[in-house]
């Protein structure tokens, strides 16, 4: 089943984690440059990383959405002009 496990350890160390960041937002508001700039830095990662999930579930949904969209021709290379490329290394005469 799909259900989350939660352990204890786990939990103290989200808490741990969540309270450093909050007293870093903390010294930030108390006019702390540097807490500031870090606090800002973890916030835009945090928001690009959204940013670019939200996007990839606009297009994955999109894409299911709306299948199919090829000439339904093998892909081939381009360079191989329809023909196997010459073999550097000769095969075995086994």
């Amino acid at each position: 089943m799909l259900i989350p496990r939660f352990t204890v350890r786990k939990l103290f160390i989200l808490t741990t984690v969540s309270g450093l960041a909050f007293l870093l937002v903390s010294f930030g508001f108390q006019g702390h440059h540097w807490a500031v700039g870090i606090s800002v830095t973890i916030a835009s990662l945090l928001l690009i990383f959204l940013l670019y999930g939200m996007l990839f579930g606009i297009t994955w949904t999109l894409s299911r959405m709306f299948p199919g969209r090829s000439s339904g021709l093998p892909a081939n290379s381009p360079f191989a002009e329809h023909r196997s490329p010459p073999q550097v290394i000769p095969e075995d005469p086994e």
